[in-house]
């Protein structure tokens, strides 16, 4: 465990330049930054972790979790949670960077600026079934924010985050492009007189159409998605849209541990989610749950199972 330790510059916990880092079953919690990177911060180098988490770190400026500048991020079963950060990504903030996160979860971190939860400037952010929830941000991109880069999202849910400017969920802008496939994106927030509750697009290149999940019967399609069309492959659950649902209808609004390593998101019995996600999906959700369970995968990081099968059909 590294704990409550404190800089008057970058990297309250970590600091690694150059070189390689390799968490496995640990903890960075409790430490602070004056300015960058309250937990980790790694400069022209690598980062893995498995099964660790990152929380509670504070950072003046950016990264209340972790920083990376012209590096890159692989996280496996692990949590990044609680952080805060003065300025932007409350949980994570990187630039020029490769960030990948596996099977993962990054939940209630706060930025006073932008990007509550995930911060990419300049790079490029992979999230194949992982949760991001209850992030918040003082300005746009409540769980995710993307500027010049690129983003995929396979098997993942974005729930429960907000943001005081446009993008409760997730905001792309400055050319980036997005790619969707089989996640779940509902149940996200702005406050009044911003746009785009569950994604806003400006302007970005998206591809989508892959059994992908937007929106809830409480918002418009307008007020859900700005500068993106969903495709007929899609389903979006908002008042006017494919398939109409309520948030409650479609997946329960608090983290819990439904098995695994991580915290998710369970679908609630009768989701439009469940058995929507085609055939072709990854062979196990988060918590290392079979796929599929019914006649085909679900969409987003959680495949529905009865309670009498989960300990049979756990793989790890």
């Amino acid at each position: 465990m590294v704990s409550d330790n404190s800089a008057t510059g970058d990297g309250g916990g970590i600091g690694a330049k150059l070189g390689t880092l390799n968490l496995s079953n640990s903890t960075v919690s409790g430490n602070t930054a004056k300015d960058d990177a309250g937990g980790i911060d790694i400069v022209e180098g690598s980062v893995s972790l498995s099964s660790s988490t990152v929380s509670k770190n504070q950072a003046g400026d950016k990264g209340g979790g972790l920083r990376i500048r012209e590096g890159n991020v692989s996280m496996r079963n692990s949590t990044v949670s609680d952080n805060s950060a003065g300025n932007e990504g409350g949980g994570l903030w990187s630039a020029e960077s490769p960030i990948r996160l596996l099977d993962s979860t990054v939940s209630g971190n706060v930025a006073a600026g932008p990007a509550g939860g995930l911060d990419v400037v300049d790079g490029s952010v992979t999230l194949s079934n992982c949760t991001v929830s209850g992030n918040s941000a003082g300005k746009q991109g409540g769980g995710l924010r993307v500027r010049a880069g690129s983003a995929s999202l396979n098997n993942s849910t974005v729930s429960g985050n907000t943001a005081d400017g446009d993008g409760g969920g997730i905001i792309l802008i400055e050319d980036s492009s997005g790619r969707f496939s089989r996640s779940l994106i509902s149940g996200n927030r702005v406050t009044a007189g911003f746009s785009g509750s569950e994604l806003f697009n400006d302007p970005v290149t998206i591809t989508a159409n892959d059994f992908n999940l937007f929106g809830h019967s409480s918002l418009t399609n307008a007020q859900a998605m700005v500068g993106f069309t969903p495709g007929s492959d899609d389903i979006t659950a908002t008042s006017d849209g494919t398939n109409s649902a309520p948030l409650n209808a479609i997946l329960e609004s608090v983290l819990k541990n439904n098995g695994g390593d991580t915290e998710t998101l369970a679908l609630v019995d009768g989701s439009p989610a469940i058995d929507a996600g085609g055939a072709d999906c990854s062979s196990m959700d988060q918590r290392g749950v079979t796929r599929p369970q019914g006649n085909a995968c679900d969409i987003g990081a959680y495949e529905s199972v009865s309670a009498t099968k989960l300990s049979a059909k756990m793989d790890r």
